[in-house]
């Protein structure tokens, strides 16, 4: 069982001046028929309210009274005017620890907007605008932030952004070093033909490469690739290597293990001349 107290906004001493300035007659009226809200000690103490200063807590105490009292049509402009004395710098705590939110211009707190709405059977018209501002705001901008949400709701919010942002990251990240590898594939491997379009596959086969092996290997591969004479179509049958042919993993490694560079002739291999092998054979078969 939950338990807590009402809290109505006639009773806040601390803003008597401003509601008799605002025109208290007005106010009563709409009171009478919406005269309190619910307010629950235990959501306060453990909700994200808890990281503003007191000041802050008290102001936003005064937004809810105002809010209330208005039916939950609460510009923003009028609660920098009347509360703030004009200072928009007053809020900016409550809004950066998103205590409440701003849709159209015009103040939203949820806990508030949902009890509104509760009271359809009182005054239709407010139960109407309550739900379809909190209805619109949360399509537009997903769970909100409100002052009775509670810390470790406020933390798996921010984890899940958190986790979005660096998907997001690696996702970019990925494709940067994937664009890089085909860039520098068509630039080295001239005699090759060329990539035309990273595809999906493609990409994929990159990134496999570049987890198994590290960036210097990619790189190795391919000027190995650009130098041999066989994977560039001198061989029997005039056949070339393709980005896909060598990005593939088994081939990949048979170029980065030396298997396609360039074999010299008898000529090159030799150790000594032709003479000196020749005067030897002479010497030592006397």
């Amino acid at each position: 069982m939950r338990y807590g107290f009402f809290y109505n906004p006639l009773f806040d001493f601390r803003s008597k001046e401003r509601n008799e300035s605002e025109g208290f007659l007005i106010y009563t009226t709409m009171a009478k028929e919406l005269p309190y809200f619910k307010f629950e000690p235990s959501e306060w103490d453990n909700g994200i309210i808890q990281m503003c200063n007191r000041e802050s807590k008290g102001l936003f105490i005064d937004i809810c009274a105002m809010y209330w009292s208005r039916l939950g049509n609460l510009p923003y402009k009028l609660v920098v005017q009347k509360l703030c004395n004009g200072n928009a710098n007053a809020l900016q705590e409550l809004m950066q620890e998103q205590v409440f939110s701003i849709a159209d211009e015009q103040i939203v707190i949820n806990f508030l907007d949902i009890q509104l709405s509760e009271f359809g059977h009182k005054s239709n018209q407010a139960s109407k605008a309550a739900k379809a501002r909190w209805s619109k705001h949360n399509k537009n901008k997903g769970k909100n932030a409100d002052a009775m949400q509670t810390h470790s709701e406020r933390n798996a919010i921010r984890e899940d952004k958190i986790r979005l942002d660096k998907i997001k990251e690696d996702n970019t990240n990925a494709n940067k070093l994937a664009e890089g590898v085909v860039e520098y594939f068509n630039g080295v491997c001239v005699n090759l033909p060329k990539v035309v379009k990273l595809t999906d596959k493609r990409k994929k086969h990159i990134l496999a490469r570049l987890k198994e092996h590290s960036k210097e290997d990619i790189k190795k591969v391919i000027d190995l690739t650009a130098e041999s004479n066989f994977l560039n179509g001198k061989n029997t049958n005039g056949w070339t290597a393709s980005f896909d042919w060598i990005i593939d993993k088994s081939n990949f490694i048979k170029i980065l293990e030396n298997n396609y560079i360039n074999k010299q002739n008898g000529k090159d291999r030799r150790q000594i001349s032709v003479e000196d092998f020749n005067e030897s054979i002479e010497r030592h078969f006397r």
